[in-house]
């Protein structure tokens, strides 16, 4: 018996047990989730500006709003207080106000194409007010979802006990809390995936009833449906549709039964399933331009597919600059190192005993984890793997980890007993809460880490001047001091004095100098050292634009070290995420220089320091700013 296979029983445990653990997980999910989610404000580029677009559509609904609201007063009351050319320019007005409207180069963003995101974040705003952590809210609101939906997805593959594990292996994962925590959009788009996989590996089973032919394709609408949807909280996974690709083209090949017709009819009804979100959301640009156009005025802001079109390039864009860069083949250590680092030994030997477990069953299912594991970690790390770029695979390592579990479940109780239990559940029991204990470590680690000072610094500009600086950070100060409240550092410094008498007395600089000069211009020396790559770079138009850009860069942090040298240090505020691994490499762009950063963190990387101009430009009168949010 000893030498048998020991197989746990896939409905165990089961009834009341299953769902009171299913429940508990969860709400252990969101205790981690949502722990200090009141001190957590934007972070980088991407999250600040998330969180800037969601500031201008609040507005926007809160216009409309308060414009019905006066409608029905005039008809309560009779008298005349609603005036339709007077409402119509003030929803012209608050559409106006959109970023990329208002902002000008070289802070100027550009659409990001990720409307439910930002409508995830307005819903948070409805609720609790235009918050610096509404961002934050709503990724950890949609990461906490993808706990017991993860469950669903993985207990046909996995039996009860391995979507357990696997839910909770995400549930305390510290790669995904890194996303959960913070306003980016990769926790939302990860809900959408789970669901996108669950039903795609429900139209891979093996079924002997013909009907089920027909379900197949039901499945398939749901997997390209919810897919649609995580399209349109990021569209980077517009590109990771091959992984579903990939595995057609495998039952292609291998399956009897399944010809040219079957995977074709299979493909169009993924492809008409992802199309419906985004023909939806499209739709409703037309409809705001006719309303617009009703009004008397030009809808000011660019359709869905306008912003996607216009987006998507620059995915290529960045694939050129991760040549200029340095990225390399040790760019593939990247997510190994992000996974050890963060995750532990332990998550990381369960998921490698996990994938071989599934790769050994050789069935469709484990292929498909398989595939969803490696292909993105393999991709990015090929070409520009910055951390978030292999979110896609998160959910598909905690599966992996949650196969793992069961195989050494089940390898404790052939060493116990020689066979398998009804109920393994000493075994079991002792395991997660090895596994409980390690993960909470570390995703406690991270939690403490992953703070930053930039609310603390916005209340001291309030505090002490009329709430305007100078930042490297510019767009997280803007979202506590409104779009006038805070400037990118200038390139001269009759410029920095010109902002001075504008009202800008103070300096913020945080790890954002330190990246350009120890992680960037390290990348880039490391990019231009093949002559071969530096040839090739040189003779494309992309390189002169970003050589251009890096230029402009040198002469703000030129202008910053002086102000380093001779302007007083007023405060210091700590802002550890500047030297957390995985913020970090959020900004990767060469595995080494990065790797040699973290090692060797600069002085003052992990602090907000704030100076002050006056001592060096004498008496101004500064302007209050012009729409900043309470």
């Amino acid at each position: 018996m000893s030498s048998a296979r020991i197989e746990i029983p896939r409905t165990w445990p089961r009834g009341r047990v299953l769902w009171a653990l299913v429940l508990a997980i969860s709400v252990a999910g969101g205790l981690v989730r949502f722990v200090g989610i009141e001190k957590q404000g934007p972070w980088l580029y991407d999250d600040g500006y998330y969180s800037l677009e969601a500031r201008w559509l609040y507005d926007f609904v809160e216009t409309v709003g308060d414009s019905v609201h006066l409608m029905r007063e005039e008809r309560r009351t009779g008298v005349d207080l609603w005036n339709r050319y007077e409402q119509f320019d003030r929803f012209e007005a608050a559409l106006k106000r959109h970023p990329v409207l208002v902002l000008q180069p070289p802070i100027r963003p550009l659409y990001v194409a990720r409307p439910l995101h930002i409508a995830m974040i307005v819903i948070v705003m409805l609720l609790f007010g235009p918050v610096p952590w509404a961002a934050a809210a709503a990724a950890a609101t949609m990461s906490t979802l993808t706990v017991p939906a993860l469950f669903w997805a993985g207990r046909r593959l996995l039996g009860n006990l391995g979507a357990l594990a696997a839910s909770g292996a995400l549930a305390l994962s510290s790669f995904d809390l890194l996303y959960a925590r913070k306003g980016y959009a990769e926790s939302g788009s990860l809900f959408f995936l789970v669901l996108a996989f669950g039903c795609y590996l429900r139209s891979r089973e093996d079924r002997p009833d013909e009907s089920f032919d027909s379900e197949r394709l039901w499945w398939m609408l749901g997997a390209g449906a919810a897919w649609g949807l995580a399209v349109a909280v990021h569209d980077r996974w517009l590109l990771m549709a091959v992984i579903p690709g990939l595995m057609e083209l495998h039952a292609w090949i291998t399956r009897r039964g399944w010809g040219f017709g079957a995977i074709l009819r299979r493909g169009l009804t993924f492809l008409l399933g992802l199309a419906l979100p985004l023909i939806a959301i499209e739709f409703a640009h037309y409809v705001a331009l006719v309303l617009c156009n009703i009004m008397g005025f030009v809808y000011p802001v660019p359709t869905y597919f306008e912003q996607l079109a216009s987006h998507i390039p620059l995915a290529f864009a960045g694939q050129e600059a991760g040549k200029i860069e340095g990225a390399g083949p040790m760019n593939a250590l990247t997510y190994p190192y992000l996974y050890g680092r963060l995750e532990g030994p332990l998550y990381c030997v369960l998921a490698l005993v996990g994938l071989g477990a599934l790769v050994r069953r050789r069935e469709p299912g484990g292929y498909t984890v398989a595939l969803w594991f490696l292909f993105p970690c393999l991709f990015y790390g090929f070409t520009r793997a910055a951390a978030r770029y292999g979110s896609i695979a998160i959910p598909a390592a905690a599966i992996l980890v949650g196969a793992g579990f069961v195989a050494c479940v089940a390898w404790a109780a052939r060493r116990r007993s020689g066979e398998a239990p009804a109920s393994p559940g000493r075994e079991a029991a002792v395991l997660a809460v090895l596994c409980a204990l390690v993960s909470g470590w570390f995703a406690r680690d991270l939690i403490r880490s992953s703070t930053s000072g930039y609310a603390e610094a916005a209340a001291f500009a309030r505090e002490h001047d009329e709430g305007r600086m100078v930042s490297t950070g510019t767009y997280n100060t803007m979202t506590y001091l409104g779009y006038e409240g805070s400037v990118l550092p200038p390139t001269s410094w009759e410029e920095l004095e010109a902002l001075y008498r504008k009202g800008y007395r103070y300096v913020l600089v945080d790890f954002y100098k330190y990246y350009l000069t120890d992680i960037l211009e390290e990348s880039v020396r490391r990019g231009m050292a093949d002559p071969e790559n530096r040839a090739r770079l040189e003779a494309s138009g992309f390189y002169e634009k970003f050589m251009g850009r890096m230029e402009d860069w040198r002469r703000r942090v030129r202008t910053l070290s002086r102000v380093e040298a001779e302007a007083p240090l007023v405060l210091t505020i700590a802002n550890p995420f500047g030297v957390s691994a995985g913020d970090i490499f959020e900004i990767n762009t060469s595995f080494a220089a990065t790797l040699a950063y973290l090692r060797h963190p600069p002085e003052g990387a992990d602090k907000i320091r704030i100076y002050d101009l006056a001592p060096l430009f004498g008496p101004a009168a500064p302007a209050a700013p012009e729409g900043a949010p309470s």
